[in-house]
């Protein structure tokens, strides 16, 4: 916590950077338990990947059983599992780590899936009977709810 406070607090960029090289959280790419840097996290990172992505959930069962995860994993992502919300908070402070913007999955998710131009943009669409039943039925209901 007192690193993260450390983080923060310091307001020459040069020397937050510095500091967050302390910060470690858990990976997709390691097993449950191992933590990895920001650095190492950039320096695995592909050419063309813009952003450095993390997930804030309460474990990392509820991370890795998030829609978004799934999505950004099938598209062969990292993404670092945040669990504490001072967590997120750094994260959306930090903004930038070594010249490479730090976004939310479900940011990401979202950018990825408005460029349509992209091909990694091609996220899996559920379109089965049952699913589309539901949303249906679901449409329906709010519908008769509006006219009260």
């Amino acid at each position: 916590m007192y690193i993260v406070q450390g983080v923060l607090e310091e307001e020459n960029m040069t020397e937050r950077e510095e500091r967050c090289k302390l910060l470690r959280y858990e990976s997709s790419k390691f097993p449950r338990g191992e933590s990895t840097s920001l650095s190492d996290y950039r320096s695995r990172m592909p050419a063309d990947q813009q952003y450095i992505v993390y997930l804030l959930a309460n474990n990392r069962s509820q991370a890795e059983n998030s829609s978004y995860y799934e999505s950004l994993k099938k598209k062969g992502y990292e993404v670092l599992f945040c669990y504490d919300s001072y967590d997120d908070l750094t994260m959306m402070n930090l903004g930038v780590f070594d010249g490479k913007q730090i976004q939310s999955a479900e940011s990401v998710t979202m950018a990825l899936s408005q460029n349509p131009s992209d091909d990694s943009a091609n996220f899996d669409i559920d379109t089965t009977s049952e699913n589309y039943q539901k949303v249906d039925s679901f449409l329906a209901f709010s519908t008769y709810l509006e006219g009260y």
